[in-house]
């Protein structure tokens, strides 16, 4: 479920004008990333983290928030699958 939930938060983000999304597999590296200034949004459980700007609904992901910025973006195993497919030989995504 969080891998399908991580998917559709991510492509609302791209509609509502996020610049680009770096998913990291880990809270570590998240907290690295808002160190840096980046906009983070972080969840661990389905609970929104503490240094986070923003969970894991899609309903946050407001242009308000997001627009023209760069995000990070922690799940508890959304992204962990996303870091995991990019060692596959072939990724179909598809996009509607």
């Amino acid at each position: 479920m969080d891998i399908l939930r991580a998917t559709t938060t991510i492509c609302t983000a791209f509609e509502n004008g996020a610049k680009s999304i770096i998913p990291v597999a880990t809270i570590e590296e998240a907290k690295l990333l808002k160190e840096q200034g980046f906009l983070v949004a972080s969840e661990q459980d389905g609970k929104k983290l503490d240094f986070a700007d923003l969970g894991n609904s899609a309903f946050s992901f407001t242009s308000q928030r997001i627009e023209g910025k760069t995000l990070v973006y922690c799940t508890t195993n959304g992204t962990r699958a996303l870091e995991m497919a990019k060692h596959s030989e072939e990724l179909l995504l598809e996009l509607s």
